[in-house]
């Protein structure tokens, strides 16, 4: 039996630097569009409107009137980006997790329909918007309605668009754009489909545990450990921050609204982004490794359910210092990027219930102990566990492999003493 699935993904094109004619023309339209957004928000939470279509009903003529020459489709993508934001804070609000009374416009991306660009080019003949300089290098044309006509965006497009593209992924609609200022350039999210044969006839079963320092996946006959260190790689970036804190903070007089001073924060938010950056880029690349490796073995993968509060969870019952390590080691998202790959590669993806499946014996089902007991952070990489009622003896990595693989085959064993979380 084979399963056939739809993926989408979202790639990232920027443009060459752009003339200030059409930096102005651009910033005009995302100052329209904000003020568009604003007043769809407003309308649709006083209201309690969440439809964008019931939305747009009501404000369009109010918006006519005030942005005459503004195209008709910006207050239809407008109206949509209010009822998704709409959706999402008031999602938020139930869980008490709304900072504000209401949402904020602060990042805007400006939201484009088939209309507002050339769509259909994109869809069915993209090679007619390519150009060709000398160097043999080729530019896509993006042709965007302004209230001041059609402009032409030039994009550099990059090897994994060219890739991804004979690969057989297809263009949908939902383009955003974004201006960077800095630059003078914009960027382009351009939404990507393809249709994806799962193999249910697999081979073998293999089962990932993703720890502080290592990921340990296999079967019952061979465990890997790839070292990530990525417990280590925020340590040093936190004591970088923290002596960034310490140096340009303010000392004699605390200002609660100005903490640090502005060298102070730029360090900060430069360091913060290349940690993010080191991290995501050494995630990205051990998920195709080894999602590449399981679709050569026809194998199926079996991953932790991870709740959506896993790093809070999981830090309250932790050491004190590991608390801001276990937040930033990202769990979750480098097993959504390994899901995305494998499914990608053809290769079945079962989540499992994680829940002690690092302290059951995968034996005889009671709880394992620790041969010695924990007296820091640092003597966690080494956790060998034992079994007194059997005799069984693994890693504690290599326990929840085998556990994990159990719970797939419905073989998990009900534990005989009593669990503690």
């Amino acid at each position: 039996m084979s399963e056939i699935i739809k993926l989408t993904k979202t790639i990232v094109l920027k443009s060459k630097p752009l003339t200030k004619t059409k930096i102005k023309i651009i910033e005009n339209i995302i100052e329209m569009y904000k003020d568009v957004l604003s007043i769809a928000l407003n309308f649709g939470l006083k209201n309690k409107r969440k439809s964008h279509r019931k939305i747009r009903e009501v404000i369009y003529e109010e918006i006519k009137i005030k942005y005459p020459k503004l195209p008709t489709h910006y207050i239809y993508t407008a109206s949509q980006d209010a009822s998704t934001r709409i959706k999402s804070f008031i999602s938020m609000k139930k869980k008490n997790k709304a900072c504000t009374s209401k949402p904020e416009v602060r990042n805007v991306s400006l939201w484009l329909d088939d209309i507002l660009f050339n769509y259909k080019n994109f869809k069915t003949n993209i090679e007619r918007l390519f150009s060709i300089n000398k160097e043999g290098k080729k530019t896509l044309h993006l042709r965007l309605s302004t209230p001041n006509g059609r402009i032409v965006i030039p994009l550099k497009p990059h090897k994994q668009f060219f890739k991804l593209l004979n690969e057989g992924w297809k263009i949908k609609a939902g383009f955003k754009l974004r201006l960077n200022k800095e630059d003078g350039t914009i960027a382009v999210l351009i939404p990507l489909e393809n249709e994806i044969t799962i193999n249910d006839n697999f081979k073998e079963v293999y089962a990932l545990d993703f720890n502080l320092d290592n990921i340990t996946y296999g079967n019952f006959e061979n465990i890997k450990m790839i070292k990530t260190d990525l417990g280590k790689l925020t340590e040093k970036y936190s004591n970088i921050m923290a002596n960034i804190q310490e140096k340009f903070s303010f000392k004699v007089i605390h200002r609660q609204d100005k903490p640090l001073k502005k060298k102070g924060f730029v360090l900060l938010k430069k360091f913060g982004r290349r940690l993010k950056n080191i991290r995501e880029d050494k995630l990205k690349k051990l998920a195709n490794k080894i999602a590449k490796e399981l679709r050569d073995k026809n194998a199926v993968l079996i991953i932790e359910d991870l709740s959506p509060y896993f790093n809070q969870n999981i830090a309250k019952k932790s050491f004190k210092n590991l608390k801001h390590k276990l937040h930033n080691i990202s769990a979750k998202k480098f097993l959504g990027y390994l899901k995305n790959k494998c499914l990608e590669f053809g290769v079945k993806v079962v989540e499992v219930n994680p829940a002690y499946t690092s302290v059951l014996c995968p034996n005889c089902g009671n709880r394992l102990s620790q041969l010695y007991k924990l007296v820091d952070e640092r003597a966690l990489p080494s956790r060998p566990m034992y079994c007194f009622e059997c005799g069984f003896y693994a890693d504690r990595d290599a326990v929840a492999v085998f556990n994990l693989i159990k719970r797939f085959w419905g073989l998990s064993v009900v534990p005989k003493s009593p669990m503690r979380p």
